[in-house]
C-alpha cells in the first residue's frame, strides 16, 4: 500500500500536534503521536513538559508555519494555558493566510462548550481577563479563536474506546495529507505499515528487480517474474 509524496520546501512537517500537556501528554496525544509516526506522518510533538512566560517560543512559531496541518487536541483544562491559547491563535492564522489543514479533537468535551465558552472554558477564560486586564485584546484574540475553531469539522471522543478513536483520526489524515481512498487508508492502518512510494521495475542490463520511487503495483511485478522466468528458461534451452 502506496501514498504519493508531498515534496514542499515549504512544510517541515506533515502534522503539528497541539495538546495541554496535563491532560494528554501521557495519554491520547502520545499515543497519537506514535500512531502518526508509525504510519509515516511526519509529526511535530512538543515535549517539554514545562512551559514558562505568556509567549510561545519561536520553535514552535516555526514548526506551526512549517506544519500542512494541525490537530488540535480541546482538552477540559486546554484553555488554562496561555501556551496553548496563543498556538491556536497562530494555528488559525495559518489556516487563514496559508491554507493550512486545521483538525480538532473534542477530547472529554462537548464542542457546544468550547463554542460557548462554559464550564472550565469559561472559568479559565475569567482567570485570564483578571490577570491580562492591560492586554484584553490577547484575550479578545483567544476568545474569537475558541469560536473559530469550535465550527471546524473534527472528532469528539465521547464513548469512543481510545484505540478505535484514534485509528479513526490517522486514517483521516491519511486521506486528507497523502490522498489515500478510505479503503487503503484502512488498509494502511489495520496492515500497521508505513507510508511507502517504491515501485519494483526491471533493471534493462540483469535480471535484479531494482526499487524505484512510484506506485508499487503487485500485477507488475508478476509480469516481470514471469518475463524473467521465460527469458532465464530460454538461455537454458539455447
Amino acid at each position: 500500500m502506496a501514498a504519493p509524496s508531498f515534496a514542499s520546501s515549504q512544510w517541515i512537517y506533515d502534522v503539528f500536534l497541539s495538546f495541554r500537556g496535563e491532560d494528554t501528554r501521557l495519554g491520547l496525544a502520545a499515543h497519537l503521536y506514535e500512531a502518526l509516526c508509525r504510519r509515516g506522518v511526519n509529526t511535530f510533538f512538543d515535549d517539554y513538559e514545562i512551559r514558562r512566560g505568556e509567549s510561545i517560543s519561536p520553535t514552535l512559531v516555526k514548526a506551526i508555519e512549517g506544519s500542512r496541518c494541525s490537530i488540535i487536541i480541546l482538552s477540559q483544562n486546554y484553555v488554562s494555558s496561555t501556551w496553548c491559547l496563543e498556538e491556536l491563535v497562530k494555528i488559525l492564522e495559518c489556516r487563514n493566510t496559508m491554507g493550512q489543514l486545521v483538525l480538532p479533537i473534542f477530547y472529554n468535551v462537548d464542542p457546544s462548550v468550547v463554542r460557548k465558552h462554559e464550564r472550565t472554558f469559561g472559568e479559565a477564560l475569567v482567570k485570564h481577563e483578571k490577570t491580562l486586564k492591560q492586554d484584553m485584546n490577547k484575550v479578545k484574540n483567544w476568545i474569537k479563536a475558541l469560536s473559530e475553531v469550535a465550527n471546524l469539522a473534527g472528532w469528539n471522543s465521547h464513548k469512543k474506546p481510545e484505540p478505535k478513536f484514534i485509528r479513526e483520526i490517522v486514517i483521516e489524515v491519511l486521506k486528507k495529507l497523502f490522498g489515500l481512498s478510505p479503503g487503503d487508508a484502512k488498509c494502511l492502518v489495520e496492515e500497521d505499515s508505513p507510508i511507502q512510494n517504491t515501485e519494483v521495475v526491471p533493471s534493462p542490463h540483469s535480471s535484479t528487480l531494482h526499487i524505484a520511487p512510484g506506485h508499487f503495483d503487485y500485477t507488475e511485478v508478476d509480469d516481470i517474474i514471469s518475463q524473467l522466468v521465460s527469458e532465464m528458461l530460454d538461455s537454458f534451452y539455447i
